[in-house]
């Protein structure tokens, strides 16, 4: 397992003292820099708090939220077996 920290991460309070040595199934890499900036929690109400296309607002950004082609929920879409539901579901806008 390859386990990176920032500088700034690396000699934090909570990171130090539970640093453990490397092994040969764990290393500990240090990266220039800062760590990057903290993401908003995805906004909820009694439920999540969706955007024009459906997909949640806040949380981790990736190009296929940022520029969707599809609605992507972590919400089980009528699985059929208890595995798919634990996946969510996509659901491909009309014309993608």
């Amino acid at each position: 397992m390859l386990q990176a920290q920032t500088e700034t991460d690396l000699f934090s309070p909570r990171f130090y003292p539970t640093r453990q040595p490397d092994t040969d199934k764990l290393r500990t890499g240090e990266l220039a820099g800062t760590a990057p900036p903290k993401s908003p929690l995805i906004e909820v109400t009694d439920k999540k708090v969706a955007r024009n296309d459906g997909n949640a607002k806040g949380g981790i950004r990736t190009p296929l939220v940022d520029f969707p082609l599809a609605t992507l929920s972590g919400e089980p879409g009528g699985a059929t077996s208890a595995i798919c539901s634990l996946f969510g579901f996509t659901k491909p806008f009309t014309g993608a």
